[in-house]
């Protein structure tokens, strides 16, 4: 029985090549587009997974409720927590204490020397708790002695090849020296936590300024993770928190919370000071973006049902004769339920083809060929192949029940004809794609015009033809001032800067005790060390008073210059300049100037106020304007500077205006997939209304004869055949308007700095999907109009 319904479905299929290449193609396209995005978003959740104990592990996330914070939440807490926690509550099984370094140079000898992109201080305990095998070592020793280190399989490959590492020394910045005492395997792609060098956070005897440090209540610098006896001691534990950290903290309005580890991925992209948490995403986005395969997936199955309902009358003599031979209803439906299912697995080999073709080109979470990666995951396999039976099921249910609920006698006299139901559902179907296709326009405009918003907007700086030099150790910071010099004798060099930190790179916070506020509240502001050119190098305005200057001697130790977020929240607006300061160390400070707000963090944060100090002498990062006419030969100019004064280091810089632009790494990406798939959900719903087309110019065939004999013209035939589909078209934007406006609104505030969402973006995008339906039906309805009548009217 299962072998008959199958020959007559593939019968079928090829009988009906027209609609079926359309179904084919568009449930094929429907489905890759899915795989694309099921890959993606399973990658996503997938994150931190593959620890054993991931159930348990928690972070601990620092609120910071003092005045002048606009973001309260961040990623990191105080030192000592992690220690006094693991002591005072037995719940705490475990606890990890982690410094993100970073950058750093390793040095072999000589002529070997390697910048590291994720260095990081932590303990042996960080094997123990998180799942990152050692290749070589011993877990509970590897970073339990000071100066001892553990490298990652391509560091190991990359710095001794095949000889065994363990036991040999590299060099720090060029200074320390440090033992590899174990090798870890690569830490996957899907760890929030990317880690390629690993230092013991053991201070030796002589260093005692870090001991005090990983003693300290007073800094706020490192992320804090728990391992937790029982996932359900979380709460016990979460309420202990805080009067743990009152019993050490007697300054500032803190909280501390719980976040579990399955979390920090995609629910912390509000948290600050969170720069080891790597490619965090927000989980809108995902949700977002499974919304929109479904809405692929329903217009595809959505034009399979109006095809197959709309060719229902081509089939009727068929169910006729079967019923008349004694074929039993159920049999009918099972007969048209099976072909269903076999166009939606043709359709899947289809997508599967699809994927495996442009799979190099898409960057997908997956290591070589899509098809071993297909066949080896079983998870995957069971999820497409259930999705696919129950898309065929779902797609092929009504036109199955209609098909086979045909009458055999009023069948076999000719008296039938498609029913009005079915002529109302296929309208119903075509409003309903067509509405999803107007919303995903609306909301591809929207993020589109958001980007334009952000990429243009002005940031306060200019961040164009700026290179970035970290100066990131006391070896290079000493020769800093030489190193300035030689830069200003370039003339294709206009300006040299200096600071600790650049905008999107994180700046700190430091508390302050303002003039005319009550000296027991504490106020908490960014804060940022420039030397006296860094606001003309990077056209930073400065709107009272003056910038530092050489000219003053005091400007070091008694000035200081705010932002104009800062002046609003002291209320200082009316008059800021020679208000005082006191800082954390009693000195106290004059206002000199206020300088324009600018962005340091992306438009999902408001702009905090910051205070500006000036230091001469720092040098962390040099920030260097270039003339763009000879920026090649600046380059290298400054290169053979670096190479001259700095031999011992590779000279490694970055565009200023690239490494901004990666905080808006993940809206752009949400933009680039919206885009493509909205192309591809307009793209189907296409295919089906030109088959719908097609059919309605054929049911109209003996109508447009009589009409032109009648002496209408070719508009007018045109007309006719098109009012229907573009109603349809008007009545989908009634529908997507306001759940586009809805949507997007929610998606807007999510942003400080935003777009605003204006009627000429919802009348275009309906007007764009009226011209593209208009234009996807308008080679039938021309072919129609200028068919033969004479042709028609005989063929009747």
């Amino acid at each position: 029985m299962v072998k008959n319904y199958i020959k007559v479905a593939l019968r079928s299929l090829l009988k009906n090549k027209n609609t079926s290449i359309i179904n084919i193609l568009g449930l094929g396209i429907a489905i890759f587009a899915s795989i694309l995005i099921f890959l993606f978003v399973n990658f996503e959740f997938s994150y931190d997974s593959f620890h054993a104990k991931s159930d348990r592990i928690y972070r601990v996330i620092l609120e910071d409720n003092n005045l002048g914070v606009s973001e309260n939440e961040v990623g990191i807490t105080f030192i000592a927590l992690g220690p006094e926690l693991k002591s005072k509550l037995p719940e705490v099984e475990e606890q990890i204490r982690i410094i993100n370094s970073g950058r750093e140079l390793l040095t072999l000898n000589e002529t070997d020397s390697y910048y590291t992109k994720n260095l990081n201080y932590t303990t042996s305990e960080i094997f123990s708790v998180f799942d990152f095998p050692l290749l070589q070592g011993e877990k509970e020793k590897v970073l339990s002695r000071p100066r001892t280190a553990v490298i990652n399989r391509t560091w190991k490959e990359k710095l001794f090849g095949n000889q065994n590492p363990i036991g040999k020394t590299f060099k720090l910045n060029n200074e320390d020296i440090y033992e590899i005492t174990g090798v870890m395997e690569d830490v996957p792609a899907n760890s929030h936590m990317q880690m390629d060098v690993l230092l013991s956070m053991v201070p030796t005897e002589a260093d005692s300024n870090f001991a005090n440090y990983l003693e300290s209540w007073n800094n706020i610098g490192m992320p804090t993770y728990l391992l937790l006896n029982d996932r359900s001691s979380a709460q016990k534990v979460n309420a202990s928190l805080n009067p743990i950290m009152n019993e050490h903290v007697e300054w500032g309005k803190f909280a501390l919370k719980l976040q579990a580890l399955d979390k920090v991925h995609l629910h912390s992209s509000g948290i600050l000071f969170d720069n080891h948490n790597k490619n965090k995403i927000d989980i809108d986005y995902l949700y977002s973006l499974i919304a929109v395969a479904i809405a692929i997936i329903i217009i595809a199955a959505f034009n399979f049902m109006n095809l197959s309902t709309a060719r229902s009358t081509a089939r009727a003599m068929e169910v006729g004769l079967r019923k008349v031979v004694g074929a039993q209803r159920i049999q009918m439906i099972f007969q048209f339920l099976s072909e269903s299912i076999l166009l939606c697995f043709v359709s899947l080999l289809l997508a599967l083809f699809l994927v495996e073709i442009f799979a190099p080109y898409l960057n997908l979470p997956i290591s070589g060929s899509f098809t071993l990666h297909f066949l080896e995951n079983t998870i995957l396999i069971t999820v497409l192949t259930a999705s696919v039976f129950l898309l065929g099921v779902l797609a092929g249910i009504y036109p199955a029940l209609v098909l086979s609920g045909f009458k055999p006698i009023k069948v076999l006299r000719g008296s039938f004809k498609t029913s009005k139901s079915g002529i109302w559902l296929r309208r119903a179907l075509v409003v309903t794609q067509f509405a999803a296709s107007i919303i995903m326009i609306i909301c591809t405009t929207v993020v589109y015009n958001q980007l334009q918003f952000i990429q243009n907007k002005n940031m306060g700086f200019k961040p164009d033809q700026i290179l970035n030099i970290n100066l990131d150790n006391q070896d290079l910071q000493s020769n800093s001032e030489t190193f300035k010099n030689e830069l200003a004798n370039i003339a294709e060099v206009n300006e040299i800067g200096a600071s600790n930190s650049m905008p999107g790179s994180g700046f700190g916070r430091t508390s302050i005790s303002p003039e005319g506020y009550n000296s027991e509240e504490t106020w908490i502001t960014s804060i940022l060390y420039v030397d006296d050119n860094y606001f003309n190098t990077l056209d930073m305005k400065i709107a009272e008073g003056r910038a530092f200057s050489k000219d003053f001697p005091s400007d070091p130790d008694n000035s200081i210059i705010i932002n104009e977020s800062a002046a609003r929240k002291l209320d200082w607006t009316d008059n800021p300049i020679g208000k005082k300061f006191t800082d954390g160390n009693d000195n106290e400070l004059t206002v000199i100037g206020v300088v324009k707000d600018f962005h340091f963090e992306n438009m999902q944060h408001e702009i905090e106020p910051l205070v500006i100090r000036y230091n001469q002498n720092i040098s962390s990062v040099i920030s260097i304007k270039i003339n763009s006419q000879n920026a090649a030969a600046a380059i290298s100019k400054i290169e053979n500077i670096w190479e001259s004064i700095y031999p011992m280091y590779p000279f490694e810089y970055r565009f200023f205006d690239e490494e901004f632009a990666n905080l808006f790494k993940n809206d752009q990406q949400f933009s680039t997939l919206i885009t493509k798939f909205t192309i591809l959900a307009i793209f189907i719903s296409c295919l089906g209304l030109f088959g719908l087309a097609a059919f309605t110019a054929d049911q109209k065939t003996k109508e447009i004869g009589m009409r032109k004999i009648l002496g209408a013209d070719v508009g007018n035939i045109m007309y006719m055949l098109s009012k229907d589909f573009a109603m349809l078209v008007i009545i989908s934007s009634f529908i997507a308007v306001p759940v586009a406006y809805f949507a997007m609104s929610k998606w807007l505030n999510g942003f400080v700095y935003r777009t605003e969402l204006n009627a000429i973006i919802f009348i275009g995008s309906a007007f764009a999907a009226l011209v593209i339906a208009l234009l996807t039906i308008s080679f039938h309805t021309y072919r129609a109009a200028n068919s033969n009548p004479v042709k028609s009217l005989r063929s009747e």
